[in-house]
């Protein structure tokens, strides 16, 4: 787990409790939805998660859009090339929005 760092969960902030909605229902009202806390379902209440390292994802980033200005250099009419550049660069805004999501990636 070299490429992994622990950190805090960044849906509830390390405290491992989240507010969730809560529908309290009442015939005569219509019933009305409540903020409750429970449990935080993504680091399982720990307050921890793990995260690919920077350096990990920065790595992958530019690898991936070194072989997408390559295949813009090239410039080759291909069915297969243009799949295969769209999903470059699709993983490209996958992996910053990964980024963003933990912490990682400012901006």
């Amino acid at each position: 787990m070299a490429n992994v760092e622990r950190c805090y969960c960044w849906v509830c902030g390390g405290s491992g409790e989240v507010e969730y909605e809560d529908a309290i229902p009442d015939p005569i009202r219509g019933g009305d939805i409540v903020g409750v806390m429970g449990d935080c379902q993504e680091c399982d209440a720990g307050g921890e998660m793990f995260r690919a390292k920077a350096s990990t994802t920065t790595g992958l980033r530019a690898i991936l859009t070194q072989a997408k200005n390559a295949m813009e250099d090239i410039e080759i009419m291909s069915n297969d090339l243009d799949k295969i550049y769209g999903q470059i660069d699709h993983t490209i805004a996958d992996v910053e929005r990964y980024e963003r999501k933990v912490g990682t990636r400012d901006g």
